[in-house]
């Protein structure tokens, strides 16, 4: 039985994450403070991190996993209530209340 050596991630790739992280983390935490790193989405970015430079499958899909799929259903959500005003999965009705706008109207 044979064993292929399981290739490495790249360098570029471990670098150029590191690179958002060290640049996303503190900005992030100065706009809207450390609380918002308890959600999950932002939490799984620090996953992935140490996915990439610990190079682990498991850690790494399940975080892709878990953002892909909620970021997807967002998407569709807020694409679909752009298109035509309804929001099929719900979530994100926030994002179209003027209370809430972040912009000049």
């Amino acid at each position: 039985m044979s064993h292929m050596p399981r290739p490495s991630l790249s360098l570029w790739l471990k670098l150029a994450f590191t690179a958002w992280i060290v640049g996303w983390g503190p900005t992030f935490w100065v706009l809207l403070g450390p609380q918002n790193y308890f959600w999950l989405c932002n939490l799984a970015s620090f996953l992935i991190l140490v996915g990439l430079w610990r190079e682990s499958r498991l850690l790494l899909s399940m975080q892709w996993l878990a953002v892909a799929l909620v970021g997807s259903l967002g998407a569709v959500d807020v694409g679909t209530a752009w298109l035509n005003g309804v929001h099929p999965i719900g979530g994100t009705e926030y994002m179209f209340d003027d209370a809430n706008r972040c912009w000049p109207a």
